[in-house]
């Protein structure tokens, strides 16, 4: 596969993600993003985004 901007994204964001840290990770978010839980419908908003990577940050047994 050809490299383009969406695969360099991908590159960069799972490489913020194998590197555990919230903060680097919020660098790729924007200031006004709202996730969503599609099983539930819960929407929620960066603080809460990184509360819940460094919730999943401090796993053991983190698969890449």
């Amino acid at each position: 596969m050809r490299a383009n901007a969406a695969t360099a994204s991908s590159v960069r964001i799972g490489n913020l993600f194998a590197s555990r840290s919230a903060d680097e990770y919020l660098s790729c978010v924007a200031h006004d993003y709202v996730g969503v839980h599609h099983g539930t419908g819960l929407t929620y908003d960066r603080v809460a985004l990184l509360k819940r990577l460094q919730a999943v940050f401090k796993s053991e047994d983190l698969a890449a």
